[in-house]
Order: C-alpha cells, then sequence, then structure tokens
C-alpha cells in the first residue's frame, strides 16, 4: 500500500522546505484510507497527510514516517439534501475548489437554483480537505464567514482506522464533556479543554466552546484528530452577478471612518450585499503597483492623495433601478 521511492514533489508543499519519509499511500476512497492509518499505526510509523500542498507554513511536508496523500479522493459524490432541505455537494477531500466551481457553474442541485460554494480563500486550487481543515477564510468570509459555516457533514478517519460520521446538529458536547460513537460502535468520551478564544478573526488552535457542536471540533484541526474523508458542502444562492470596487483614500483616519460606515451600511440593501472589504496601505499600493506591469493589472495612474485604498466586492441579487453598490460607495465615504 505504501511504495517507494517517493515523487520529490510529495516532499514539499508552498513554503519550498523539503522533507523526508519511508512511503506514500494514495487512496481512493474511505475503505483504502482507513486501511492506510491501520498499516501506519501497526508499523507504529508517523503520518503526513497531504491535500493539494498548497500551504505556505509547511503544514504537509514530511518529517520521517510515510505519507498519506489524498490526490485522488478527488471525486464529487453528487448533491444531497439537508435536513432543512437545503441543498448539499458531498465531495471527496483531494477535490479542488477549482472543480467545485466548475461543477456548480454547469450542475444545478434538485431545487434547480443555481448555487454557490462561498468560502473563497487565496488559493484557489487548495483542496476541500485541506480548507476544512485549517477552516480556511478569505475576503469574502466577510459575509459568508470562514469554511466552518458551510460544512454540513463530515466522515473522518481515526488514527486507527475507525471512522467518525458527523452531521451538524447531530451530536453536541454537554458543558465540556463530550461522547461520540464511531461508525463501528465504540464510545469516545472525555473532556475538551477550557479555551479562551479571541472574539475576532482566529484559525489558532481547536475551536472549543461549552455545549458546542462536535462537528466544529475537527474543522480546523489540522488533521491532528482525525483525516476528513467525505464532506457535505452547504450552497447559497448564486448572486445574479459580482461587482468589484476599489476607492482610493488620501490618509488613515478617512479610511477608518469609511470602514466604520460600510460596516453599519453593509445590511441595509435587499439588492447587493458586502462580500468582501479589504485594505491597502501605502506599502501594500506601493508593492501593486511595482508587479502590475508584469501582472497585466489594469490599474490607474497613481496620484499623489491616493495614498490608501479599500477594495470592495458585492454580490447583486438581481438587475434593476435600485442605487448600485457604486453609488452606495460613493454616498458612504462622502458621509464619512
Amino acid at each position: 500500500m505504501f511504495q517507494s521511492p517517493i515523487p520529490p514533489d510529495f516532499l514539499r508543499d508552498e513554503s519550498r522546505k523539503t522533507g523526508t519519509a519511508e512511503g506514500i499511500a494514495f487512496p481512493r476512497d474511505t475503505a483504502e484510507l482507513s486501511a492506510a492509518l491501520r498499516l501506519a499505526r501497526a508499523r507504529g510509523q508517523a503520518v503526513t497527510v497531504q491535500g493539494a500542498r498548497t500551504g505556505i507554513a509547511a503544514g504537509a511536508v514530511p518529517e520521517g514516517g510515510v505519507i498519506v496523500s489524498l490526490a485522488r479522493m478527488d471525486r464529487l459524490l453528487g448533491f444531497a439534501e439537508g435536513p432543512d432541505g437545503q441543498p448539499l455537494l458531498r465531495v471527496q477531500p483531494g477535490t479542488p475548489l477549482t472543480t467545485v466551481r466548475r461543477h456548480l457553474a454547469g450542475h444545478l442541485p434538485a431545487d434547480g437554483a443555481p448555487r454557490l460554494f462561498t468560502p473563497d480563500p487565496t488559493e484557489t486550487t487548495a483542496s476541500l480537505g485541506g480548507m476544512a481543515a485549517c477552516n480556511a477564510s478569505g475576503a469574502c468570509s466577510f459575509a459568508y464567514g470562514p469554511t466552518r459555516r458551510h460544512i454540513a457533514a463530515l466522515t473522518v478517519a481515526l488514527a486507527d482506522g475507525d471512522t467518525l460520521t458527523l452531521r451538524r446538529g447531530g451530536a453536541h458536547a454537554h458543558g465540556l464533556a463530550f461522547t461520540l460513537t464511531t461508525d463501528s460502535g465504540r464510545t469516545l468520551a472525555g473532556a475538551l479543554p477550557q479555551l479562551a478564544a479571541p472574539a475576532v478573526k482566529n484559525a489558532a488552535g481547536y475551536w472549543v466552546r461549552p455545549d458546542m457542536d462536535l462537528l466544529d471540533l475537527f474543522i480546523g484541526s489540522e488533521g491532528t484528530l482525525g483525516v476528513i474523508a467525505e464532506l457535505d458542502l452547504r450552497l447559497l444562492p448564486r448572486p445574479a452577478s459580482t461587482l468589484g470596487v476599489i476607492a482610493f483614500l488620501p490618509g488613515e483616519p478617512e479610511t477608518l471612518a469609511a470602514v466604520t460606515a460600510l460596516r453599519a451600511r453593509r445590511a441595509t440593501s435587499d439588492t447587493h450585499t458586502l462580500t468582501a472589504l479589504e485594505y491597502f496601505d501605502p506599502g501594500a499600493l506601493r508593492l501593486i503597483r511595482s508587479s502590475a506591469p508584469a501582472a497585466g493589472l489594469p490599474l490607474p495612474p497613481a496620484k499623489p492623495h491616493w495614498r490608501h485604498a479599500l477594495y470592495t466586492e458585492w454580490a447583486l441579487a438581481a438587475d434593476g433601478d435600485a442605487p448600485g453598490p457604486d453609488a452606495l460607495l460613493r454616498a458612504t465615504l462622502r458621509d464619512a
């Protein structure tokens, strides 16, 4: 099952760090994934799990032991229906985000409505298993939140090869105590750590809350609690179109005032939703302008008073006569 020699690309990731390993397995389904984990456990070998290897923190770089690559667990398993009737898309963990987007652009769920998987990390070739494992976010998490909000169910292969199926709303902690039943009928029980998480965007450590949905414990756990084998993705209605608008401002006080005003107004329209709000300081703008010619970026000519910038992205529900987001942005900047 574990083969060698190992193709060199699987000994490194986007961090460019290179590691070593004794062998690599390419499971194609949950049964083969469980078998690989059981074999590694029986041999006492450490396991490095790999998705698309797009991370820049060397998390997919092996330091001895064996590699379990999910690159061939890349199938779309079809649409499903959630308990509330909401359409879901079931995928294997090695499925790239780009594949999901192409599929949703050309296929409709049973209700016939165009749908979208909204998490939008910087790297669109990231795998869905990796996105769930690190709770990936991105610019559009301003409106839609991180990946955690969009996972309805997981199948997880544990270190001993047993599997665990978790559905949102199906299993909760009692305070910080938890009990889970594996697919083989084995009971896992214990106590969650008491962690104080900041009330801001944060991806460090386990996501732990009293009485939490235990599905969320595995999302963002970086593969330390088990290997994701299947995911059910929540889908949202696809907007009629999207629009990106960039505003240049002279100073930091004006920029912060504009951000405050935009955050206050973001829920005031039925025709458009502010999905992304990104800030560029003078250093970032200099870097972009120095790279723009090579990258072919259509930036307007620089002006002395354009020292800061806000990039906003809007989801438009429908075309109509209502004021557009560009008008809203101009009015907000005037008021700010």
